[in-house]
């Protein structure tokens, strides 16, 4: 009995991995639908939804050549803390799965994750704030 508690708290470390993923789904829109746009240097066409690791920044140009960087967010989920926890408890697994979720960019989100883009605007469709344009050299 006491060997299955310890099985499943092991199984539990790197949550951030198992339950969050290395991948985020990022939808991006447009009115009217069908203008095509550069996500990482690939053209798609909107309505998209893709899925983009979560352990880099994305690169969007839409037309015009006006850009928005999806950027990581620390994702400060209850599975990240508990590894935090458990590894200064000094347990092993803990540890592991922290630097697990580090490298395999788990504990990150990527926002904003879903966009619109209107008149010439890009609309933070979760926040609902305009997205900042990046600079372009």
């Amino acid at each position: 009995m006491r060997w299955i508690a310890v099985l499943a708290l092991l199984l539990v470390t790197g949550c951030g991995t198992m339950l969050a993923g290395t991948m985020e789904d990022v939808t991006i829109k447009s009115t009217p639908p069908g203008i095509k746009i550069m996500v990482d240097g690939k053209e798609h066409e909107t309505p998209v939804t893709l899925q983009l690791a979560r352990k880099t920044e994305h690169l969007v140009m839409f037309p015009g050549g006006q850009q928005v960087l999806v950027r990581q967010t620390f994702l400060g989920s209850g599975e990240h803390y508990l590894n935090i926890l458990w590894g200064l408890a000094g347990i092993v697994p803990g540890v592991v799965a922290g630097i697990v979720d580090m490298v395999t960019g788990a504990k990150h989100n990527l926002e904003p994750d879903i966009m619109e883009y209107k008149e010439g605007r890009v609309y933070d469709l979760e926040n609902g704030k305009v997205v900042p344009w990046e600079k372009t050299d």
